[in-house]
């Protein structure tokens, strides 16, 4: 299987008729309560939750708050040692030391108290590249995200929208976006590029051999058009997200009304079932591109 997918890239063929720098189709839900969310491309599927605690800040850092990554694969995945630990890494890489969070505004008194963010992310099943799909699903949980408003301002704020992009490069000529597994397995190395929202270049990550300095040129270009779309579908679901939200409100207040309330009975009618099944069953916002 490796020498048929290495001798079809390199005929300018893949097994599921994508371009060389074509993505698989990606899908995102986002929990009705935020700071939960999923992606999936293809077969690779990732969950993200957040949790969230009022704690004492570190001493060196007093008005900073903190994120923790864990990341993990579901025993039904094939899965190596060390891609737990290579999983981690990326996304500190793209949420942290791109500086995409603004871990200050996680403060709610400098020295005393400031949310620390735990964030677990398993990987469900994998049929390659889950680090873009879980990149993915960490930055829809995080922009979702909702701290107590009873401690203070704190909030959850992001300088830019960290994107990674994975290419497989295949006898160290031709890189494939997006690989499958097999696609993975017949590569002699993995780029991933972390861009900004403006399409600038926050760093490289580099599995296998190394790359020429052309190869990395040639993958942040294709990756800054892939970028650019990503970021695209990521903010079109989060106002979707924040729009069933406020749609949801206004059913709530209407409960907590008195009995023959008429403004309350007019807002119950203009309601529909859909934005009902919102409240009751704590439906997903589910976009495709």
């Amino acid at each position: 299987m490796r020498e048929y997918v290495r001798e079809a890239a390199l005929a300018g063929a893949r097994r599921d008729c994508r371009s060389a720098h074509g993505y698989r189709t990606l899908e995102v839900e986002v929990d009705a309560r935020g700071g939960a969310a999923e992606a999936r491309a293809g077969s690779t599927r990732v969950h993200c939750e957040l949790r969230s605690e009022l704690v004492a800040p570190a001493t060196t850092r007093p008005r900073e708050g903190s994120l923790r990554i864990r990341a993990s694969y579901a025993s039904c995945c094939a899965w190596k040692e060390d891609q737990e630990a290579s999983l981690e890494r990326l996304l500190q890489s793209s949420v942290l030391r791109s500086r995409a969070l603004d871990v200050e505004a996680l403060c709610v008194e400098a020295g005393r108290a400031a949310w620390s963010i735990e964030a677990d992310v398993c990987v469900l099943s994998c049929d390659g590249n889950e680090r873009d799909v879980a990149n993915v699903a960490l930055l829809a949980a995080l922009m979702t995200l909702q701290l107590p408003e009873d401690h203070g301002a704190a909030s959850v704020r992001l300088h830019h929208v960290p994107i990674s992009v994975t290419h497989a490069v295949v006898d160290g000529r031709v890189t494939l976006v997006d690989p499958t597994r097999v696609e993975e397995d017949a590569s002699t190395s993995l780029i991933t590029v972390l861009l900004e929202s403006s399409g600038n270049v926050c760093g490289f990550l580099l599995l296998g051999k190394r790359a020429h300095p052309t190869t990395l040129e040639r993958c942040a270009l294709v990756a800054q058009t892939h970028a650019e779309e990503v970021t695209t579908h990521l903010r079109h679901v989060v106002r979707q997200w924040e729009d069933e939200r406020q749609k949801a409100k206004v059913v709530r207040r209407t409960w907590d009304g008195e009995d023959g309330d008429e403004q309350g009975r007019v807002v119950m009618e203009a309601v529909s079932s859909t934005q009902m099944d919102v409240v009751h069953d704590q439906k997903v916002v589910h976009v495709e591109t």
